[in-house]
Formats: structure tokens, C-alpha cells, sequence
């Protein structure tokens, strides 16, 4: 796994989330077979007007540098959007991945063909929150496999994932990655307040990220520590590789590699 970003390029349109790491080879995020699939149903959204962003794997990655090529892409759209969106990739050729896996539809629309999976999001998996349309207007951009892509911000992508705390899946580790790569920029205020309730399963976060990277934890603004009631970190490396090690000896933390 490639873990040094080739190219930045300045958030130009929202600040949200400083600097996307784009990769000179887009087969670094996707191989070429499947960014012809991502195209069709990305040029059709367009073409209809469907505002959508791409979050997951693909976001993390243009986030952080660390390039993982997946099968996959999540597009997040608002509620409304979610038939106009679905429908297209029926009209691009995708069929219904419920037929081969089930699914909760409730949130989650999987459209799949020629090797490639296209999720359709409109909420959170857990009922906690919609997509809106601040998620899209706080989008980045970026240009990529010559597509344009409008990529979740920092923020959304922490909403998203904060809750994925699961026996056999864990999204703290890409959380840990967008804290290195955005914490100092991040617009906390926005993050914290919109997790009503949850502001002390944020602070774990925090927390857990200052236990490994407590140099760069430090660039975190006080106020962030202070509105969730996490002692700011005391002086220490930039990171902790002993402690990285400790979670997971198999490469995972961009910084310590």
C-alpha cells in the first residue's frame, strides 16, 4: 500500500478540510476497468442534476494518502435524491446487490456489475442521523481518473464513521488518519455539534488519538478539548510508534509509516 501522497491540491472551495492528496495514478483508488463503470453512473448523476459527494474508502484515501484500491464507491445523497440517484445506476447497468447479499435498505441502496459496487447513502446505518444538504455543501473537490469528484469533508466523513464500532468492523482506524491529517483544520465547533448526546464517544476519539500522535494532537484547538471534556495532551513526540504497534502491528496509521 502506497502511503505518500503524490500530488495536493488546496481545497479551493470550503477550507473544511485543508488539502485532498490526489494520487498521479488513479489506479491507485480504483483500477481503470472499474472507474469506466464509476463514470457512467457519475456522468449520469450530472447530466440529471443529482447532487451527490463520494465518502468512504475513496474519501478517506483522498483525505489522507493512504491509497487502497477498492471495489467500491459510496455516493451520499440527500433523501430526496436517493430514487433519482438509484434509478440511474439501474439505467448504467448495475443491477440490486440484495439478490446476492441481503441488506438493510432503509439506508443504504448497493447497485453492483462487471466487478464493482456502487453504494447509494442517504443516512447513517445506525438511524442517527440524513445525509443534508450542508453534508454536500461542505464538500471538496478533487480531479480525478479525469472525473471531477465531490468528496465529503473531514467533518461528515468523522460523522459517518464515529459510530462504526463493531465486533467485526472498525472505522477508528480511518478516523485516527483524518485526526493526523485534518485535526489542526477541522472546523470542531460544526463536528462536535452534530452529535448531540454522543460528544463523549468524540472525546474517546480524541483521546485515543492523542495517545498515539500526542505531538499532533497538540495542533487540536483547546477549545475542542475543552468542549469535550478531554485533558489536552502533555508535550510528547509528534507520534507514538511503540503505541501505534500496540494496537496493531500490521501497517494502518499513515504517519508511522
Amino acid at each position: 500500500m502506497n502511503r505518500v501522497p503524490d500530488r495536493e491540491l488546496p481545497d479551493t472551495e470550503t477550507g473544511s478540510a485543508g488539502l485532498l492528496r490526489v494520487p498521479d495514478d488513479p489506479a491507485r483508488l480504483a483500477l481503470p476497468e472499474h472507474w469506466a463503470v464509476y463514470r457512467r453512473v457519475l456522468r449520469a448523476a450530472r447530466g440529471a442534476g443529482v447532487d451527490f459527494a463520494v465518502g468512504g474508502g475513496m474519501a478517506v484515501a483522498l483525505h489522507t494518502g493512504m491509497w487502497r484500491p477498492g471495489k467500491d464507491i459510496d455516493l451520499y445523497v440527500v433523501p430526496a435524491a436517493r430514487e433519482a440517484m438509484i434509478e440511474l445506476t439501474r439505467a448504467a447497468g448495475l443491477a440490486d446487490y440484495h439478490a446476492v447479499q441481503p441488506y438493510d435498505r432503509e439506508w443504504i441502496y448497493r447497485a453492483h456489475g462487471e466487478g464493482v459496487i456502487v453504494d447509494v447513502i442517504w443516512a447513517l446505518a445506525n438511524r442517527f442521523g440524513e445525509v443534508d444538504a450542508s453534508w454536500l455543501a461542505h464538500s471538496t473537490h478533487a480531479s480525478v481518473a479525469g472525473e471531477r469528484l465531490a468528496v465529503l469533508g473531514a467533518v461528515e466523513l468523522i460523522w459517518s464513521k464515529l459510530h462504526v464500532l463493531q465486533r467485526d468492523r472498525c472505522d477508528w482506524p480511518d478516523l485516527l488518519n483524518l485526526l493526523h491529517a485534518a485535526g489542526a483544520s477541522l472546523d470542531w465547533d460544526r463536528l462536535i455539534g452534530g452529535l448531540p448526546g454522543d460528544e463523549a464517544l468524540l472525546g474517546a476519539l480524541l483521546t485515543l488519538f492523542a495517545w498515539v500522535a500526542p505531538g499532533r494532537a497538540a495542533d487540536v484547538p483547546a477549545r475542542a478539548y475543552q468542549r469535550l471534556h478531554v485533558a489536552h495532551p502533555a508535550p510528547g513526540p509528534a507520534l507514538d510508534p511503540a503505541r501505534i504497534e500496540r494496537l496493531d502491528s500490521r501497517p494502518w496509521f499513515l504517519a508511522s509509516s
